[in-house]
């Protein structure tokens, strides 16, 4: 029987054609920037640190905010990841800005072990995913979710490269076989998957209620 969770405030049918505002999706081009900050941002929306309609309709941040510094960090940096660059780059930016309010714990895998990722979606803290593909290609991704069965663990993502998902929470899979010696697998680009990187953000005060808009 496959096991599901998906972390709030999210559910599996949270997007709906007739709730546009609620989707809070984000393609590369709604912001200037690499698919990093788009994983980031999706993240801080999630755990009610950034206010989703200033996001998606081009509010000016100020620059004082904790958002705004971090805003500001990237536009100083190159933080586009290709090439495999190395993810605490992002880390470095995320303690930074936000290291008083979330805790940000990195992990990197030399054989990914999938119990770290399902832990952390459990309580419901996304995650920033970066990985390098066998094709010679990088990426940053943000994990919501996923789904286990015996013979692998799907993390169910929202990514900024394809297409906003409809009536569900992801738009991008990665299946992690639980066989050894068996890369992993994008189902969205179709890569598999050479390294994984794994940035967890969780609330210090995770009793707090979530919810999409400040």
């Amino acid at each position: 029987m496959p096991n599901m969770h998906i972390i709030e405030p999210l559910s599996v049918v949270h997007f709906s054609p007739y709730n546009p505002e609620l989707s809070m999706h984000l393609r590369q081009g709604d912001l200037d920037g690499a698919c990093s900050l788009y994983a980031v941002v999706t993240a801080l929306i999630l755990l009610g640190k950034v206010d989703l309609f200033e996001v998606k309709y081009g509010h000016r941040f100020d620059g004082r905010t904790r958002f705004g510094k971090l805003l500001s960090w990237w536009n100083r940096s190159d933080l586009l990841l290709r090439e495999g660059q190395e993810i605490h780059v992002v880390e470095h930016a995320l303690h930074s800005s936000y290291g008083k309010e979330l805790s940000v714990e990195l992990q990197n895998f030399c054989h990914l072990d999938p119990k770290f990722l399902i832990d952390t979606l459990k309580s419901n803290a996304p995650i920033l995913l970066a990985y390098t593909a066998v094709e010679n290609f990088a990426h940053m991704t943000c994990a919501v979710g996923f789904c286990e069965t015996d013979s692998s663990v799907d993390i169910l993502c929202l990514d900024p490269s394809f297409a906003s998902p409809v009536l569900c929470c992801w738009n991008e899979v990665i299946r992690i076989p639980k066989a050894k010696r068996t890369l992993a697998r994008s189902f969205a680009s179709g890569h598999k998957l050479q390294t994984i990187s794994a940035i967890a953000l969780k609330r210090f005060n995770s009793s707090d209620p979530l919810s999409l808009a400040s």
